[in-house]
């Protein structure tokens, strides 16, 4: 994987650098500490400022006080049944750009986050087989492409 990274660190598309040259920065809104440290490790390798919440609410803040210019977010967490939190962080959040990163496999789910706001939606587990789908995804939207 660390090879693959260090692949990932230098593409243009793939990279977590703006175009001025200055890392992006990613929060990731995230209660399974495993998989929020996995994201977290990831994306600081390929380049970008990386910020943590492990709740909606505590991701508010986060927003409000880093601005980072892309949110990956999962839907379930303790106290939240799937679009509740994210339905409520974009409603409190409107600049947010949301790229969901779930387990949810639930259709109707999918497209109801994408109605409200989200501006992708990934299944967990990520696997190195679309992790460059994401890291791309990641910074267009970061981008605001």
């Amino acid at each position: 994987m660390e090879r693959l990274l260090e692949k990932y660190n230098h593409d243009p598309l793939t990279n977590g650098i703006g175009s001025d040259q200055k890392p992006l920065k990613v929060l990731i809104i995230e209660d399974a500490p495993a998989f929020r440290e996995f994201l977290h490790a990831i994306f600081k390798q390929v380049g970008y400022e990386v910020f943590l919440a492990i709740s909606p609410q505590q991701g508010h803040e986060e927003f409000q006080k880093s601005s980072p210019d892309v949110i990956t977010m999962d839907l379930w967490m303790p106290g939240h049944n799937g679009l509740d939190g994210f339905s409520k962080f974009i409603s409190e959040n409107k600049d947010a750009k949301v790229i969901i990163i779930s387990m949810d496999r639930d259709k109707d789910r999918t497209k109801e986050a994408l109605k409200l706001g989200a501006k992708d939606f990934f299944l967990k587990p990520v696997e190195e087989s679309n992790l460059r789908q994401l890291l791309t995804r990641l910074k267009a939207v970061a981008l605001g492409e």
